[in-house]
């Protein structure tokens, strides 16, 4: 695969004539995750690219084609792949993501806050991704990091007492949420701002933002509670609990907390051959090969509902409900307090197999 190298140490035979002929030859013999989606699939060059598409609609839509188009474009980066694609791509892919970062600011109010229009109230979820996404944007972009700064303060605004979080005013279009719906909706919505926190702790350099850093840190740390307290309960379905564990582990939560939502994610988790899968009683997920964490943020699925803005249906980022799946050897089981491995600078971290 183009952007791997393998060292073989060694030293060339003492008997060899000098100046003379001689050949060679190395057999490597490997097994690598991606095959499972086939060199010419989603995760081949051409496919990520695929993904690079003009944001444009409502403040909801524009975030739906930005997120992906993003995630696209540091994959590629990471696997230094650009070279397989034609030269003038990647400049493509920065021209929309700033076209992108353009569009967002036209939804984003005096407060710092997001909506799917100016004059609908707004969405604390949709907020936070925008908070996450933006932060990750921040080399492709630049920007304003005082403007980021002032979106984590709209945040903290929207935390309860207990340290989870309300959003009063839901995003229309659901599905971009993945599994963020049901009776676990208030955990998994906690999870994903602290998530989106996290990632925009980036964005606090300046030592004036010093004193508003320590108050999202000390909010991290109060959300991390509530999500450590459900998760202990064990009453949380599989969506919540992906994404608490992954939120637990991704913030360097106490180990104690890591530990019991991993074992509690674990042991939701179904067996079918050589994969592990996680599903529910309401939604039966079947069971598949699943993506490499690489992706995992940023795998399309196809939206179902008509779209308010006037856009025929588009493939979503699936945001949050990828966690829910992971590909494992049914011998192979993880750690609790494991090591996260992230492709995109924790973009999308999942707990490191042994």
């Amino acid at each position: 695969h183009r952007g791997r190298t393998l060292d073989i140490p060694g030293n060339s035979d003492p008997n060899m004539i000098p100046d003379g002929d001689f050949n060679s030859y190395v057999r490597v013999t490997a097994s690598d995750p991606l095959d499972t989606l086939g060199s010419e699939g989603a995760l081949s060059p051409g496919g990520v690219a695929s993904l690079l598409r003009l944001p444009r609609g409502c403040g909801e839509q524009t975030m739906i084609y930005l997120a992906p188009t993003l995630a696209a474009s540091r994959y590629l980066d990471k696997t230094e792949q650009w070279s397989t694609l034609p030269p003038e791509t990647k400049d493509h892919a920065v021209d929309l993501i700033q076209k992108g970062y353009m569009r967002i600011q036209q939804f984003r109010k005096a407060d710092g806050s997001y909506a799917a229009w100016l004059s609908r109230d707004s969405s604390t979820w949709l907020t936070a991704f925008v908070l996450k996404v933006l932060s990750l944007a921040q080399e492709q972009v630049g920007g304003s990091p005082e403007k980021l700064q002032e979106t984590s303060n709209w945040l903290l605004s929207q935390q309860q007492a207990d340290g989870s979080f309300q959003d009063l005013s839901p995003v229309i279009h659901r599905s971009m949420q993945g599994g963020l719906v049901g009776n676990d909706e208030t955990v998994a919505l906690t999870a994903f701002v602290t998530i989106a926190l996290h990632h925009g702790l980036a964005v606090f350099q300046d030592e004036g933002a010093e004193p508003l850093k320590q108050r999202v840190e000390a909010s991290i740390s109060k959300a991390s509670s509530f999500l450590g307290e459900k998760a202990s309960a064990g009453l949380l379905g599989a969506h919540a609990a992906a994404i608490t564990a992954y939120a637990l582990t991704l913030t360097k939560a106490p180990a104690d907390l890591r530990g019991v939502a991993h074992n509690n994610l674990m042991a939701m988790a179904q067996e079918t051959g050589d994969n592990l899968y996680w599903g529910s009683q309401s939604l039966v997920l079947r069971a598949m090969p699943c993506r490499p964490p690489r992706l995992l943020a940023t795998h399309p699925t196809p939206c179902p509902r008509p779209q308010p803005c006037g856009l025929k249906p588009q493939p979503t980022p699936c945001c949050t409900s990828c966690f829910t799946r992971a590909k494992q050897r049914w011998q192979t089981r993880l750690r609790p307090g494991s090591p996260v491995r992230a492709a995109s600078k924790g973009d999308s971290a999942v707990p490191k197999t042994r």
